[in-house]
């Protein structure tokens, strides 16, 4: 996979933590956060959830080094919701 999460590096820097602390936080190799900082490592969704609250950002500032306004379900109607809660969850199964 070639997607570049250059938010990743982009909050590291900002937090102040080298990759070898941001490794240590994360329990993986310090090969691992470069891999995610270039684009070539697969990000799994609890990763990338793992990352968020570890560098205290948003899903969106990571992957698209940008911050975006969160996916509002309010405004959907029950089925709507379930379709998108049932994406949400094929998506999970994937990553795994």
């Amino acid at each position: 996979m070639n997607t570049n999460y250059s938010g990743i590096k982009t909050a590291r820097i900002l937090k102040k933590m080298s990759q070898s602390e941001l490794a240590i936080a994360m329990n993986v190799d310090v090969f691992t956060i470069n891999e995610w900082e270039k684009g070539i490592g697969v990000l799994s969704l609890n990763n990338l959830l793992n990352l968020a609250q570890i560098l205290e950002v948003s899903t969106n500032l990571l992957l698209f080094n940008e911050n975006r306004n969160p996916l509002n379900l309010d405004k959907l109607n029950e089925k709507q919701r379930n379709e998108v809660i049932n994406l949400y969850n094929l998506i999970q199964s994937i990553n795994k």
